[in-house]
């Protein structure tokens, strides 16, 4: 007969908790990355979110500013103008903001207003030397100038 002999240990059966601490280790590892992963996409998609949403009001704003914008600033117009049966076309600029009014297309001084009909071109406005009358004989919108602006 053989007598078998069980070895037993001081300490008890360590592999086996070993074994149970690692696992519990790996599940809480595991569930860490899970959870920071989680936390991760939350976070991305509300910064997403914010960033759509800030990009968008930034286009809103942009978008008003120029129709704003465009409501005030004086639109140019297209006049035609003679002088002893010689008509000229040119585009009329009102001023805006302290800048006077000017035809932009010469190098003379506009004096005069357009809406009585008559317009002054001079050559130096101070010592009023050299100014030409011209009688206004079409006002056109901005849409004329646009075209004239493509046609040239």
């Amino acid at each position: 007969m053989s007598i078998k002999i069980k070895r037993q240990s001081l300490m008890g059966d360590s592999k086996n908790k070993k074994k149970v601490k690692q696992r519990a280790t790996q599940q809480v590892t595991a569930q860490r990355q899970t959870s920071t992963v989680a936390n991760q996409q939350a976070t991305s998609q509300s910064y997403a979110k914010t960033k759509a949403s800030k990009s968008k009001k930034v286009v809103w704003i942009t978008i008003a500013f120029v129709a704003f914008a465009a409501l005030i600033i004086p639109k140019p117009q297209m006049i035609s103008y003679q002088k002893l049966n010689v008509v000229g076309t040119s585009i009329y600029w009102p001023g805006f903001l302290g800048l006077p009014a000017t035809i932009l297309d010469s190098d003379l001084t506009l004096a005069g207003d357009i809406e009585q009909g008559k317009i002054y071109l001079c050559d130096n406005i101070n010592q009023n030397v050299g100014c030409h009358k011209y009688q206004i004989v079409k006002q056109e919108g901005f849409i004329s100038v646009i075209s004239h602006l493509i046609s040239d």
